[in-house]
C-alpha cells in the first residue's frame, strides 16, 4: 500500500491558522508519536521512533536516555521526511520531563524515574535540581528541529510536559498527590523549582523561534480528572500561568496535552489561554459532544481511537474514519489524529487511516 496526500503536502501555515481558530484549506493531520515500526515502513530504513532516535522512552528502554538524562530526539531530516510522505504540518522535539537527578548507588549521577523522593527529607537531601545546563542540552536539539525545518514549509513544536507528570511519575510517583494534602508547603517548592525550569526552557524556544509549545498534562482518567478539580485548577493554573506566558506574548499557540475525560478543566485550559485541547479522547468521552461543547472555544485535536484501528479491517477502518472526520470538522478548528502513541495498527490499516484522513479534510 502506498500513502497519498493528494498532492497538497505539509503547511506549515495550515496548522498554525487551524490552531488560531481561523479558515483553513483543509484538515491538518497530527501524530505527537509513532512508533519504529511505522517509522521504518514510512522511511524504508530504521530511525527510531518520532519520540527518540534510539529505544522508546514509552516503554521504559534505557537505551533511549543518555547519561542520566534526556532521550535523543529522532533526527529532524528524518521527522522531515515522515511528514513529507505522510501528509504531516509539524515536527515536533519532545522534553516532557524536568530532569531532576540523583547520584545512584554506582555512584553515577542520574535521573530520578521511579518516584523514590517520598519526603522534605528526600528532597532536600537526595535531589539534584534541574540546571541551565539541561537547559541548553535540551535547546541544542531544538535548533537542530527549528534549522532542519526552515526552508520545508513545517512547523515545529517543542512538546513539554508541565508540572504535574515530572512529579507523578518520575520524581515522587502516587505519592505526589497525598503530598499535595500533607505537605503543600513540600509541593509548593517542587513545583516552584519544575515551573521555573520549564518557563526558562520555553522561553529560549520562543526566542528562538519555535512554532508551537505542545504542553499539558496527563491528569485525567475516563472517569474525570484524577483529582477534586476544584483543587486541580487552583494549584495548577499559578504555575501554568508562568510558564505560559513566553508563550502567549510571542503569539506562540499552546496545545494543551491531557488523555482521559477532562472535560471539568476545560475552562481551564481557555483561561490559561491555551489554543487546543489534544488529544479527543474517544475512549474516554463522546467526540460529538466534545466538539458540540468546545470546538468554538479551541481546536481540537485527534478522535480516533486506536482499538477500531487495529482490529477492523481496512473497510471498516476506511468508514470509520471517514465518519470522524466528517464529523470532526464541521465548523473548522480540527486536526486529524490517534488519541495516543501509535505502533500497535497494523501498517494496512495506518495506511488506510492516513489516505481516508486526506481524502475527507478538504473544505
Amino acid at each position: 500500500m502506498k500513502f497519498n496526500d493528494f498532492g497538497i503536502g505539509p503547511d506549515k501555515d495550515r496548522i498554525l491558522r487551524c490552531l488560531r481558530g481561523e479558515h483553513t484549506d483543509r484538515v491538518p493531520y497530527f501524530e505527537n508519536y509513532i512508533g519504529e515500526k511505522i517509522v521504518e515502513f514510512i522511511l524504508g530504513y530504521h530511525a527510531g521512533n518520532t519520540a527518540a532516535a534510539v529505544g522508546d522512552p514509552y516503554r521504559g528502554d534505557e537505551r533511549a536516555i543518555v547519561d542520566g538524562g534526556r532521550c535523543i530526539p529522532m533526527h529532524p531530516k528524518d521527522w522531515i521526511k515522515i511528514c513529507k510522505v505522510i501528509g504531516q504540518d509539524v515536527i515536533m522535539m519532545e522534553a516532557c520531563f524536568a530532569p531532576y537527578k540523583i547520584i545512584d548507588e554506582n555512584g553515577k549521577r542520574t535521573i530520578v524515574n521511579d518516584g523514590r523522593i517520598k519526603d522534605r527529607k528526600d528532597w532536600e537531601e537526595k535531589v539534584i535540581r534541574p540546571n541551565d545546563e539541561d537547559i541548553d542540552e535540551s535547546m541544542n536539539y531544538l535548533m537542530e528541529y527549528i534549522e532542519a525545518a526552515k526552508n520545508e514549509n513545517i512547523a515545529v513544536a517543542l512538546g513539554t510536559g508541565n508540572m504535574f507528570i515530572t512529579h507523578y511519575v518520575n520524581l515522587n510517583g502516587f505519592d505526589f498527590f497525598t503530598l499535595i494534602y500533607d505537605d503543600m508547603d513540600l509541593v509548593d517548592e517542587m513545583l516552584t523549582v519544575t515551573s521555573d525550569w520549564f518557563t526558562k526552557l520555553i522561553t529560549k524556544a520562543v526566542n528562538a523561534g519555535v512554532n508551537i509549545l505542545f504542553s499539558g498534562d496527563d491528569v485525567a482518567y475516563k472517569t474525570g480528572t484524577m483529582m477534586n478539580p476544584v483543587l486541580l485548577k487552583k494549584i495548577y493554573s499559578r504555575y501554568a500561568e508562568k510558564m505560559y506566558r513566553p508563550a502567549i506574548e510571542a503569539d506562540v499557540p499552546i496545545i494543551f496535552d491531557c488523555d482521559g475525560n477532562p472535560t471539568e478543566i476545560m475552562d481551564m485550559m481557555i483561561d490559561l489561554g491555551c489554543s487546543a485541547h489534544f488529544p479527543v479522547d474517544s475512549c474516554g468521552l463522546d467526540y460529538r459532544e466534545h466538539k458540540k461543547r468546545w470546538g468554538d472555544k479551541l481546536t481540537l485535536i485527534g478522535a480516533l481511537d486506536l482499538d477500531p484501528l487495529i482490529r477492523l479491517g481496512t473497510k471498516d477502518v476506511k468508514e470509520y474514519v471517514k465518519e470522524v472526520v466528517l464529523s470532526m470538522k464541521e465548523c473548522g478548528r480540527y486536526i486529524a489524529g490517534t488519541i495516543t502513541a501509535i505502533d500497535e495498527i497494523p501498517i494496512e490499516n495506518y495506511v488506510t487511516m492516513v489516505n481516508t484522513i486526506h481524502a475527507h479534510a478538504g473544505y
